[in-house]
């Protein structure tokens, strides 16, 4: 037969719970700090919301997903204040239309890699494909859904951090990826 818990382990038990949350927030703070090193990106926007981060490392390499929604013009001052991305011009992310005649004209031989988002994006009178390396773990890192948006890649700097970054014009969401190695 249990015998209920003691009533001053009741009440430690929202203390205990929000302890977790305060290390789970830590712990998430850090990771878009190191994100945001990586990439060279400035601070998150005020404005940001849904802000979404995770972290795959071993003693070689480090790699960081990031995702938040924030206002078209937060979205834009956020990219311009960011050094990792100055001089880098983005690149148009291709229309279904243009994306499917390019599939079929291509003929891709191989499909994208296991864990790899295929992005169709403009190269002028064409599409071409870039891929992001995603872990499966990542259901909120919709990436593959874009269809209106601009995609930079963050280039890689001497201690080889470097990465790419999606932005969703239609949702207001942006999305990096970076890592080093």
């Amino acid at each position: 037969m249990h015998s209920p818990p003691h009533p001053r382990l009741l009440a430690l038990l929202p203390l205990l719970l929000l302890a977790g949350c305060d290390e789970d927030k830590d712990r998430d703070l850090r990771r878009i700090d190191i994100t945001r090193r990586i990439g060279r990106l400035a601070p998150l926007p005020t404005q940001a919301r849904g802000v979404q981060v995770y972290e795959r490392s071993n003693a070689f390499a480090a790699s960081f997903w990031l995702r938040f929604e924030a206002p078209a013009g937060s979205i834009e001052a956020f990219l311009a204040a960011s050094p990792g991305l100055a001089g880098v011009a983005p690149q148009r992310m291709c229309s279904q239309e243009q994306t499917a005649a390019a599939e079929a004209h291509a003929r891709r031989p191989h499909p994208p890699l296991p864990g790899a988002v295929p992005l169709s994006v403009s190269t002028g009178d064409s599409c071409e494909w870039h891929n992001i390396q995603l872990p499966s773990k990542l259901p909120w890192f919709d990436v593959g859904q874009v269809r209106t948006g601009r995609l930079y890649v963050i280039p890689q700097d001497s201690d080889a951090n470097g990465g790419t970054l999606v932005v969703d014009d239609e949702h207001h969401t942006l999305y990096v990826a970076v890592s080093h190695s």
